[in-house]
């Protein structure tokens, strides 16, 4: 029977080091897989923004007030540019409807969101509360909804 306790202890000795080994080399490979994830999400961050700055501000855009007692407008729309500046209250839903695809470039630098055509309208209280659009089609409609 001593034998046989013994036969564990060396197991146990032998094996305990090696699990503790693979624990930490698996821990170790999980953390550089997450850090080179994070790494490729901060670089298609990056290329959101610069690809947003690609597109200017259309020559005629103008800026656009959106309050209570003008809840509703029209914004023109063009691809190859971004509209004035969309302006609404504070804390606010609002929503916007446009027959195609719709980009939204927030004021603080964020990168642009986009509405694919088959998402035409998207409704959402925002943290920020001025905002660019370019997009398909010829107008996209920009309401506030009351509270």
């Amino acid at each position: 029977m001593t034998s046989s306790i013994k036969g564990v202890s060396w197991a146990l000795v032998i094996a305990g080091p090696l699990l503790v080994m693979a624990v930490k080399g698996y821990d170790y490979w999980e953390g550089r897989g997450k850090a080179a994830e994070a790494e490729r999400n901060k670089a298609a961050a990056a290329a959101k923004v610069a690809a947003a700055a690609e597109y200017p501000t259309c020559g005629d855009a103008q800026d656009y007030h959106l309050s209570f007692l003008q809840p509703q407008i029209r914004v023109p729309l063009r691809l190859d540019c971004w509209s004035g500046w969309v302006k609404l209250p504070g804390q606010t839903n609002f929503r916007a409807r446009n027959q195609g695809r719709l980009w939204l470039l927030p004021w603080d630098g964020s990168p642009a969101l986009e509405f694919g055509a088959d998402t035409t309208q998207w409704l959402g209280a925002v943290k920020f509360t001025n905002f660019r659009l370019r997009g398909d089609g010829d107008a996209a409609e920009v309401s506030i909804d009351k509270k």
